[in-house]
């Protein structure tokens, strides 16, 4: 079986955030993991990648930890992307964030992402 690819958009170096946990909860998952930061290049000790688009493969899942009015233009640009799974952690969405995935049909999961792996993130 393949293993799972995910991107973190958003991902932070700051081991305290979600952000950098959800990194390492996809990994104990056995998820093949790309944090995407344009202003850092090792996250974790992963290779981070400025935007899906410098990435070496398509994800099927992506993580969203971004404010709403970034998340906006993210999913704008996922609606062509063949995603199976977009996580819109607490704080990524707001009502114009729903009209656009509902609008596109995106294959949105408002929850944390980390929990939804089956992790506390003060565990990690």
């Amino acid at each position: 079986m393949p293993q799972k690819t995910i991107a973190i958009i958003g991902a932070s170096r700051d081991e305290k955030k979600y952000s950098h946990k959800a990194i390492k909860a996809f990994l104990n998952s056995g998820y093949k993991v790309y944090p995407v930061n344009p202003h850092a290049s090792k996250i974790g000790g992963l290779d981070c990648y400025g935007d899906l688009e410098d990435l070496p493969e398509k994800v099927e899942e992506i993580s969203i930890y971004l404010p709403p009015y970034l998340t906006i233009g993210i999913l704008q640009s996922l609606v062509d992307y063949p995603v199976k799974k977009i996580y819109l952690n607490p704080g990524s969405a707001d009502d114009i964030v729903r009209d656009i995935a509902q609008k596109f049909k995106l294959p949105v999961v408002e929850a944390c992402s980390i929990r939804a792996q089956g992790q506390d993130p003060d565990m990690l």
